[in-house]
């Protein structure tokens, strides 16, 4: 992919769960090393045609439809996972035509933190196919999609000056309905506008409000080591996003 290189290097498999460990480095770049004893740096040449890669787990759960990915610094960006999966299913599969798209699960947070709006001046939406077809709510929002043959839509809707707009209906309230599914095809949402509790305009951004959870691992143990609490965090993930169904009931 570019300059860089993607690859899986472990894979389990446990119940009704499969994980990936996904890596990826730039083979023209030499790592840098520092030493404080001297606070001076050096290149090191790893050698053996070897380059030094960063590391995340990706945990699919099929059955769900749900894909939980290790976010931690520097590991790897879920536009380099997307990248392969849509490649490898082309390119191996033979599914002619594949995107993947890793759109967040909206946590209870993003609809608690819009409903405080009290003048919504600005919403900018980015939404991304989630299947073969576009939801009906996305339809509804944006109209005959499906006939656009588009894979990606960028919208931005801003409040004549001292107005705002609607949370009950139109698109402000199209978003909402979309992140009360734990699959949709919101991939980004922004709103901006005040709130009683804050002193000028404020932002909401779905991007800090998804389901999200914290495991502790040992830097110095292996991979598969590793995948042992992140597993047990991933289930308890899997529960609470089972729990956001209420909001569809």
């Amino acid at each position: 992919m570019g300059e860089d290189t993607v690859a899986i290097t472990e894979t389990s498999s446990r119940g009704g769960m499969l994980a990936f460990r996904f890596v990826s480095g730039n083979s023209t770049e030499l790592p840098v090393m520092y030493d404080p004893n001297t606070a001076t740096t050096a290149s090191v040449n790893p050698g053996g045609n070897r380059f030094v890669v960063n590391g995340a787990w990706v945990i699919v759960y099929p059955a769900e439809r749900i894909v939980l990915l290790e976010r931690k610094r520097p590991g790897v960006p879920v536009y380099q996972i997307e990248k392969f999966l849509s490649n490898f299913g082309r390119g191996r599969l033979g599914m002619a035509g594949l995107t993947m798209s890793l759109n967040p699960i909206p946590s209870r947070s993003f609809e608690e933190e819009v409903s405080r709006f009290t003048r919504i001046r600005e919403a900018s939406i980015t939404l991304k196919r989630p299947n073969h077809s576009w939801t009906k709510s996305a339809e509804a929002m944006l109209g005959e999609l499906g006939e656009s043959n588009a894979g990606a839509v960028q919208l931005q809707l801003n409040a004549d000056r001292g107005q705002s707009l609607s949370k009950t209906r139109g698109v402000v309230n199209e978003v909402i309905e979309l992140a009360r599914r734990p699959i949709n095809a919101l991939k980004n949402a922004v709103i901006k506008g005040r709130t009683p509790e804050y002193e000028g305009e404020r932002s909401v951004s779905l991007q800090k409000h998804v389901v999200k959870g914290t495991a502790r691992i040992d830097p110095h143990s292996d991979a598969i080591d590793q995948l042992a609490p992140l597993l047990e965090v991933a289930s308890q993930m899997v529960e609470e996003i089972g729990d956001l169904e209420w909001r569809n009931d």
